[in-house]
């Protein structure tokens, strides 16, 4: 009987698991597909950007309100054109996108002829000094989770970006507010 069981249970493996595995295999592979259409992005966009954050906070008296509002089209301009001169090649369709708080980023990982979507979500807080600081709040490529390692290096490396695009008056800086909606982050802040 316990050899009958057996030879039953060998053969159902054999049956499902070329099964299980193929069906595994599309959904580890698989692309995400966008459900919204792709973030054009004009070549001036990255120039514009950082020429209108340098005028507003240069231009800015201590104490005035200041208005910083980034696209989506900006924010992606930049991150591209950050990869390219870096040499990064194996982050390929990025885009950011600016919705309900959040900025998500999205594109593809491709690793050893391995190609796997990437998507990471972030929010924004301010700390006591007035100054901007991410966190990540999922990030996964494919269908795995990113190891919290890898989110902690996002997160500094961009803070390190928006401290960055904020100088050379970026000590001077509070910020006091980052909204993020429909496309658009809108940082409020004052010179001290």
């Amino acid at each position: 009987m316990t050899r009958h069981k057996l030879i039953i249970l060998l053969v159902l493996i054999t049956i499902f698991l070329p099964i299980l595995s193929c069906n595994f295999t599309k959904v580890m592979f698989q692309s995400v597909s966008p459900t919204e259409a792709p973030v054009t992005i004009p070549t001036e966009s990255i120039e514009t950007l950082t020429t209108e954050v340098s005028s507003v906070i240069s231009n800015a008296k201590p104490g005035e309100s200041i208005v910083l509002e980034v696209t989506e089209e900006q924010l992606t301009s930049a991150a591209i054109t950050e990869l390219q001169s870096s040499g990064e090649n194996r982050i390929q369709n990025l885009q950011i996108r600016l919705r309900d708080g959040k900025m998500i980023i999205t594109g593809d990982v491709n690793q050893g002829g391995l190609s796997l979507p990437l998507s990471v979500s972030l929010i924004f807080t301010i700390d006591a000094k007035g100054q901007p600081h991410s966190q990540v709040a999922e990030g996964s490529v494919g269908p795995f989770s990113l190891p919290e390692s890898y989110l902690t290096e996002i997160t500094s490396q961009l803070d390190k970006a928006l401290i960055n695009e904020l100088n050379p008056d970026s000590e001077n800086l509070i910020v006091e507010s980052i909204t993020i909606a429909d496309g658009r982050m809108t940082l409020l802040a004052h010179k001290q």
